[in-house]
């Protein structure tokens, strides 16, 4: 029997690898029913589909379901967002035993605004809100993003609940279409800070904080969306004068 020639050899090896990197390829940049991965956020994050609804997000119903069976049934402050909300343990961070984490990967201000029950029923004092980054990168026009915000404000406020609102994060410079992505998230914190001054709510920059030159610092992010250790603690920098402010307030 002959043996088969050097050639052949590495031909074969050579599609064998080819084949084996177009999987790995298309496994990273397809969208993945995951806890939120990075590839999930590539295609979700540039589809840029108008049709989109908040329930098109498989977690949305999920994480829903679990809130409603959760054993704590009060709390004084809500953490509401998505997943840069989602990503951190806020008790831990925050050395409070009296957070909840509201955050849904993938959700969008709409989203936000169809789930206040699960705000409402902890019966906090304070709301922290914090998203529309998603929104942004879907294609949701800046202006829908911010009327959201302010009817999930007016919401929160009939229900004897102070919201706080937080900037929409940049992205880094190494993600595609940073430009055209912080130029809207510059167009909605803008409608944002009015939204607080009318309303009279707390408004806390993030940006100001987490980003140089209208873009994420790389080094507060590990993949150009989501935050790192060293970003949660600087967000927290920015909380607890609002907690301390509310502990005044309450003696």
């Amino acid at each position: 029997m002959k043996k088969p020639r050097l050639s052949s050899v590495l031909i074969i090896t050579n599609i064998i690898t080819l084949i084996c990197l177009s999987v790995m390829v298309f496994y990273h940049f397809m969208p993945q029913k995951t806890s939120g991965g990075r590839a999930h956020h590539h295609a979700a994050v540039f589809s840029k589909r108008m049709n989109y609804s908040y329930r098109d997000n498989y977690t949305y119903d999920l994480r829903n379901g679990l809130f409603a069976i959760y054993s704590m049934k009060r709390a004084d402050i809500v953490m509401l967002g998505d997943s840069i909300t989602f990503g951190v343990e806020w008790n831990e961070l925050l050395s409070r035993d009296d957070i909840v984490n509201r955050g849904i990967i993938a959700d969008t201000t709409e989203g936000f605004r169809n789930r206040l029950d699960n705000v409402y029923s902890l019966k906090p004092e304070l709301c922290f809100i914090m998203g529309g980054i998603n929104d942004i990168c879907l294609g949701i026009p800046v202006n829908e993003i911010a009327a959201n915000f302010s009817r999930i404000i007016t919401s929160l406020k009939n229900h004897n609940i102070r919201p706080v609102i937080q900037s929409t994060l940049y992205m880094t410079k190494d993600m595609p279409e940073w430009e055209t992505v912080n130029k809207k998230v510059d167009e909605l914190n803008y409608l944002l800070k009015k939204i607080s001054s009318d309303e009279n709510v707390r408004y806390l920059d993030l940006n100001d904080v987490l980003s140089d030159k209208n873009s994420l610092v790389s080094e507060h992010s590990y993949d150009g969306l989501h935050l790192s250790g060293s970003a949660y603690a600087k967000w927290r920098n920015l909380i607890l004068p609002v907690l301390q402010t509310m502990r005044h307030q309450e003696e």
